[in-house]
């Protein structure tokens, strides 16, 4: 009997990153997502994707067949020791088994696109950056041996605030351009495409 397919969602609680879970869940997977503070809203999560799980198993001839697990990690993404630490959870929680990594973790703060001076702070910098480029670099590296071992996935999720054609549409800047995406998370969101590519060539032949 194949083992049940596995996947661990960051950033998984809300949003995309629920909505993938769903879609794993409802799909066969067992899913582990991790989550950043709210607690409560995970577990809930959890408990859905169980009565998903147990609703497409009623739908279909379920004899014999293994059940899925779903469980939810708390960790901060912009911490390697903890997205190192997160990935060991996960995998050990399913079985020692991975197959698909979903590295969805993102982070901004709104600023004023038009204004200089409105997007030099620091700690803002780093936290995006550390977000938004390198936890989906030390997730992929901490995940390598399980993705090698199944020949899984990793996937990540970029932004449209990363094109340089989302700049060419709104020039001029319009007078409401402090609702857009601001430099920090823009730039962050460029670098990651390419890195995105060179991560790919860096895990072949074994990993997507």
């Amino acid at each position: 009997m194949s083992p049940i397919p596995t996947a661990l969602i960051t950033a998984g609680s809300a949003g995309l990153g629920a909505a993938t879970a769903k879609l794993f869940a409802r799909n066969g997977y067992s899913v582990v997502i991790n989550y950043a503070n709210n607690s409560d809203r995970a577990e809930a999560l959890v408990k859905e994707l169980e009565s998903l799980s147990s609703a497409a198993s009623s739908s279909s001839s379920t004899e014999g067949s293994q059940r899925q697990h779903f469980h939810a990690i708390k960790a901060d993404l912009t911490s390697r020791t903890e997205t190192a630490a997160l990935v060991k959870s996960a995998a050990d929680a399913l079985g020692g088994r991975l197959d698909v990594l979903f590295s969805n973790g993102g982070w901004t703060r709104l600023r004023n696109i038009a204004d200089l001076d409105d997007n030099v702070d620091e700690d803002d910098w780093d936290r995006c950056f550390n977000m938004n480029v390198k936890s989906h670099l030390f997730l992929m590296h901490a995940a390598r041996p399980y993705l090698d071992e199944a020949e899984g996935a990793f996937i990540t999720t970029a932004s449209l605030a990363g094109s340089p054609n989302l700049m060419i549409l709104i020039k001029p800047l319009p007078p409401f351009a402090f609702i857009l995406p601001n430099i920090v998370w823009t730039q962050p969101r460029i670098s990651s495409e390419p890195k995105n590519k060179s991560k790919q060539r860096l895990s072949r032949p074994h990993v997507d």
